[in-house]
């Protein structure tokens, strides 16, 4: 019999079990959000971070 590998997420005292595709697209997500914030916040500041943060975060929306 093979093992699916999971995860346990405790979150508000109760644990959340996802599969290894799950907690994948979960994380994808959080990268996205966190490059977006970065990307509102330099948008004008920086040029070159800009040009870093728009190369990257299209790379996690493909």
């Amino acid at each position: 019999m093979e093992k699916k590998e999971t995860y346990h997420i405790l979150e508000d005292d109760k644990t959340t079990v996802l599969t290894k595709k799950q907690y994948d697209q979960l994380i994808r997500e959080a990268k996205i959000e966190v490059l977006t914030e970065i990307f509102q916040t330099c948008y004008q500041e920086d040029s070159k971070t800009r040009e870093l943060v728009e190369e990257k975060l299209s790379k996690l929306r493909q």
